[in-house]
């Protein structure tokens, strides 16, 4: 099982390429887990997964179920009720005090598309969109102004209020069909405009009612996307920061000051 970055391309089908293998992230999480305790981690698994050695089919329930098995040597996975909303909690109910929380995000339709397949649930840290519901929105836009606009679109639709549910801002610049088959520029440096307009019309097109919980980015560059976040949980969610002249409308507690 392996990340990938694919995309159908007329009679050619699927093209694109491999990535990380999920073994590999696992054993990277687990020891990043062993050595800095105290952190979540939640593996969102996309609705779609395909088989390479069955022309890119849909994993059928053998590939499945062997999935589940090897997602299952993530440590630290914690028990979560399977009809409880979880966005919800604080994180003092899964974190803190050295202690780390690992949850595997599986789409419900995964259980519907293989009802033979026993699906780990909640006793082995697995969540559904029954217990994690999230909104999710993919521009696939090649163009940095256009995926920016589709983008802030979607967010004005879908994350209005601070209270409606987690919204997962794709922030990526998309391969169209061309570039995949004749690759001039990696998807790094594709998203290259994307991480530019990151500190411009991203952060402006945010308030305090309406900020993505998820920020989806390709080509981490260093602790950029850890300040962006940091800014958004304290000063937006927390609103601890001050008014941001005119970002914030109600201060918490401590952003009386400024």
């Amino acid at each position: 099982f392996r990340e990938s970055h694919a995309s159908k391309v007329g009679i050619l089908g699927w093209q694109g390429m491999f990535g990380a293998g999920v073994e590999e992230m696992i054993d990277i999480v687990n020891e990043f887990n062993r050595e800095v305790p105290g952190e979540l981690f939640i593996w969102d698994i996309h609705m779609v997964a395909r088989s390479a050695d069955r022309h890119w089919q849909p994993l059928n329930d053998w590939e499945t179920n062997e999935l589940y098995q090897l997602l299952k040597k993530l440590e630290h996975r914690v028990v979560i009720p399977d009809n409880e909303d979880i966005t919800w909690w604080p994180l003092e109910r899964l974190i803190g005090r050295g202690k780390s929380a690992v949850i595997v995000r599986i789409s419900s339709s995964w259980l519907l598309d293989h009802p033979k397949v026993k699906f780990p649930g909640g006793r082995e840290g697995f969540a559904t969109d029954r217990n994690f519901p999230l909104h999710d929105h993919w521009s696939a836009k090649n163009n940095v102004g256009s995926m920016v606009d589709d983008e802030i679109g979607a967010m004005a639709s879908n994350r209005t209020r601070r209270d409606m549910a987690v919204f997962d801002m794709q922030w990526i610049i998309t391969q169209d069909a061309g570039q995949i088959f004749m690759p001039v520029k990696s998807i790094m440096v594709l998203n290259e405009p994307a991480w530019r307009t990151l500190y411009r019309e991203f952060w402006d097109a945010l308030t305090d009612e309406s900020y993505p919980n998820w920020l989806t980015m390709d080509g981490m560059h260093g602790n950029q996307i850890k300040a962006m976040c940091m800014a958004i949980n304290k000063c937006l969610a927390a609103r601890r920061c001050g008014t941001l002249g005119g970002k914030v409308k109600l201060l918490g507690k401590e952003g009386q000051g400024g």
